[in-house]
Order: C-alpha cells, then structure tokens, then sequence
C-alpha cells in the first residue's frame, strides 16, 4: 500500500462554490476507486483555501491518467476547467522494495477479499499479490462489477464476524456456491479468464469443517476430487489452498472450526434430489 497527497488546486474565482468543486474532486476520487486505482477511505478537504486529498493506492503509479477510466478521463476535464490545473500528485511513502508481479506471468488468478482486506481481489496464484482491476483488459462496467463484488463481500463478512442473528445467513453468502454473491463472482472469475486466458479461481470461504474427513471433501459442484494439500489456513501462505478443482475453477481451505456439524454442511457437495414419479 502506498499513500500519496493529490492537490486539485485553490478557487480560480470568488463567484466558484467550494462546495461544487468539493464534490467534483471527490467524484474524481471516487471513479479511481471504482476502477481499482485508489482504496476506500480517502480523505479530502480544504487547506488553506487549497482542495487536498489523501489517498492509498496498490501501486506508487496507479494515479497515471493513463490508467483512467472513461468517467475519470470526463471529470479531469471538468477539474483542469473548475482548476485550471490537472491536479498534482505526490508520493508520500517509500519507494517499492521489490518489483510487482503481473498477471502475464501467473500461472492462475483467484478471485477473494475479506472484511479486513482493502487490497485488490483479483490475486496472483503463485505469490497471492493482489493484481489492481485497472490493470485487467476489462471494460470500466467489468472493473465496476469487481468494485462492487467486493464491497458486498466486506459488508457480509463484517456482519458475520458480529455474529449477530444475521451471522449465519452472512455466512451462507460467502460459503455456499449457490449464493448470489457466489454467482457474481463466479461470473467476474469467467469474465477475466474469457479475456487474458489465464484460469481464474472463485475462493470459497469455509469455517466450519468436518471432525472426521474434512481433508477428503469432493467438490462442491461437480463432487469429484479436489483435495490436494494436507494443511490447514494457517499452515501456510493463503494462496496455498487446501482444495481446488481445475475443472470447476473453484478453491477453498479446510475448516477451521469442528464445533458445529451441522454448520460444516454449509457449501458442500449435495446430491440433487430426484423427483418421485407419480
């Protein structure tokens, strides 16, 4: 994660309304949020009669134009009219220790955030660094989809980690192949992999686990082998899934918790049940 302080610049005119110009800068920031260049949670505000912003970002680049989406590229122009400037950007945090990996040298992708995870979710499969949306060939509505999927993921795992009376259904949303959330990102996964060709897994959370056999679960969609390490989440790096299955383009880990049987039935493999003839 870098920082980086962004000024847009003061009032051209004293007939200008801070208040419109607040709100052009802050659409600015918004469109590189949803296009995977800044994080949530950036700051901004008026210094000495100058509009400031602080922001974090994936890269120590990310705030190029040249990665700029199309509704980005439209309010520039608005903010180098309202300005008379493009707004100045400047690093405030270290340069990177090492090179960042790409997309092109990966070997998989696998789509997976969480509550307390501001990072891309699109990661690399071979290091787990995330890989910024910006930098995807997708179109500004697809890097949207990825915006949105993970804000909603955030929120249910926040709701689940309150373990309020919504927990369990949380929980189902991100653990249960079937789920709306599950579908989207399934979705999102094809999409990616249908544009760069590289294959792109769906990470499905799983807490609750078996006693007994939790090693050698099936898949959950198709219910053929998956399991191919002998480690639990914590053993290594996240990226080193418990199950995947090539054929499904789904990965998981083993559970983490035995205290609930019934719960460890939560996105696992179902056999459909068959209509009785009348």
């Amino acid at each position: 994660m870098f920082i980086a302080r962004v000024d847009f610049g003061k009032v051209k005119k004293s007939k200008e309304n801070p208040e419109e110009l607040y709100d052009l800068g802050y659409g600015y920031l918004c469109h590189l949020l949803k296009n995977g260049q800044v994080y949530r949670g950036f700051l901004l505000g008026w210094t000495k009669g100058k509009l400031t912003g602080h922001v974090a970002m994936p890269r120590p680049n990310s705030f190029l134009t040249k990665f700029n989406c199309g509704y980005s590229r439209e309010t520039l122009k608005q903010l180098k009219k309202a300005f008379g400037q493009s707004p100045q950007w400047h690093l405030e945090s270290d340069p990177p220790f090492e090179r960042f990996a790409s997309w092109k040298s990966a070997s998989f992708l696998y789509l997976s955030t969480s509550a307390l995870d501001d990072g891309p979710p699109v990661c690399h499969g071979d290091n787990g660094s995330g890989i910024p949306a910006y930098l995807l060939p997708l179109t500004d509505i697809e890097k949207e989809r990825v915006y949105f999927w993970a804000g909603e993921y955030h929120h249910l795992d926040n709701v689940w980690l309150s373990s309020g009376s919504l927990e369990l259904p949380a929980y189902k949303e991100m653990a249960d192949l079937k789920s709306e959330l599950s579908k989207e990102g399934r979705e999102i996964c094809s999409i990616i992999e249908s544009k760069i060709g590289v294959p792109t897994y769906y990470y499905l959370t799983r807490y609750w686990g078996r006693a007994k056999g939790e090693e050698s679960r099936v898949c959950p969609e198709c219910g053929g082998k998956w399991a191919h390490l002998r480690s639990g989440v914590e053993e290594g790096p996240f990226h080193k899934f418990s199950f995947s299955c090539k054929s499904c383009r789904l990965a998981s880990h083993v559970g983490v918790s035995i205290e609930s049987p019934a719960r460890a039935r939560i996105g696992e493999f179902h056999l459909p049940k068959h209509k009785t003839k009348k």
